[in-house]
């Protein structure tokens, strides 16, 4: 902003009583009114408690979720990697099929001593089916003759 050069500027002032010009009204609340405090229905240190309590529920209950997600309390599974190997090794050994290029198990197969269930092998070119016994937590199996 520019001022003609004859004309006066005007003159900036603090109103009397109050350095920096800095007026501020004190409230009948026994503070500042810019400044009121919220009221709150626990008190303080109570507040304090419960929030902590309850973040540290959250924590620990997204915790579970995500365990229980991963698979974390089903218990020992065998390694479908493995199990689909053995498979075919004991097809080729046991059972003479040479022409075994590979086999498909089901995931995450319980270690329980007497479980059963049924994986897909190739043999020459043809899908099949054999059965697998869990025999113990070792973990051993037996693998059935294909079908």
């Amino acid at each position: 902003m520019s001022f003609p050069p004859n004309e006066p500027r005007p003159q900036w002032t603090h109103p009397p009583g109050t350095p920096g010009g800095h007026t501020f009204q004190y409230d009948t609340y026994g503070g500042f009114g810019v400044f009121a405090q919220a009221t709150s229905t626990l008190p303080s240190g109570k507040k304090k408690r419960a929030l902590v309590g309850g973040a540290i529920t959250v924590v620990f209950a997204g915790s579970a979720l995500g365990a229980w997600l991963l698979g974390a309390f089903q218990g020992d599974v065998l390694s479908t990697t493995s199990l689909e190997r053995g498979v075919i090794d004991m097809l080729t050994d046991s059972y003479g099929e040479h022409d075994v290029s590979k086999a498909q198990c089901p995931a995450n197969q319980q270690i329980d001593p007497g479980h059963t269930f049924a994986c897909t092998v190739e043999v020459a070119g043809e899908e099949r089916s054999v059965e697998i016994r869990v025999l113990n937590d070792k973990p051993e199996f037996e693998v059935g003759a294909p079908e």
